[in-house]
């Protein structure tokens, strides 16, 4: 009986790690317990800032607790500018990050946290994104592309990128991020396997066939240890 027990706990173990982990790679997120909301693709033009110019990218957070922007950077020639991100809404700043350009790495995405927004779901925001500090020989650039030059699943429906305050006829490449809990996890998951059944159908078998075989490789090693014990006592005897 705890032969049996200790068997359906180490099942279960196995499945909880392995389901964890399809939780945080499904939703394209190296974060446990976080959603990204926006994943543009990741774009060969840059656009730049310095002085008192900026851009920035309108946006609609699909769910609550907002909590973080990811920026895709280009060249960064500033070394000791501040870059300042405003989040905004209507206009009016309800976060703002400040990092040093040193802090920051160029062709990769650069995250911005701030305060977690709880009630974010289905409202309009924009980011704006600064560096009075930078010069026109010095800017800090970030991936852009003007989406009438591409075809239409490069382009990012819910918003647009701004220059200045105007309205550009392209998008930033960024992702936006949310808290979520495992309760919300576990029916984020339930909620995309009901639209896609064939693939969960096909995650789920994979994620048996991982245990079966997580199992197997610890039944052998066990068997391992055991006939070196029993080896060994021969040995002894001998």
């Amino acid at each position: 009986m705890k032969l049996l027990l200790r068997r359906v706990l180490r099942v279960g173990t196995i499945l909880f790690l392995v389901v964890f982990l399809g939780l945080t790679v499904v939703p394209l997120s190296n974060r446990p317990l976080e959603v990204v909301q926006v994943s543009q693709p990741l774009r060969s033009d840059f656009i730049c800032v310095f002085g008192s110019t900026s851009v920035g990218q309108t946006f609609v957070s699909r769910v609550d607790n907002l909590d973080g922007v990811e920026i895709y950077f280009g060249p960064i020639l500033s070394e000791n500018a501040s870059v300042i991100l405003h989040l905004q809404v209507g206009g009016r700043d309800v976060r703002t990050v400040s990092v040093n350009a040193s802090d920051l790495v160029y062709h990769q995405y650069n995250r911005f946290n701030f305060t977690t927004i709880l009630d974010s779901a289905n409202k309009n925001y924009s980011f704006v994104l600064q560096s009075p500090d930078s010069t026109f020989r010095d800017p800090v650039c970030v991936s852009y592309i003007d989406d009438s030059l591409v075809s239409s699943p490069t382009v990012y429906a819910d918003g647009y990128a701004l220059m200045d305050g105007a309205r550009l006829s392209g998008d930033l490449t960024f992702r936006i991020t949310s808290e979520i809990t495992l309760a919300e996890a576990f029916n984020d998951l339930y909620g995309r396997a009901s639209k896609d059944s064939s693939f969960f159908a096909v995650y789920f078998v994979v994620l048996a066939i991982v245990a079966g075989v997580l199992l197997r490789v610890n039944a052998s090693i066990k068997g391992k240890r055991l006939l070196n014990k029993r080896g060994s006592r021969t040995d002894d005897r001998k």
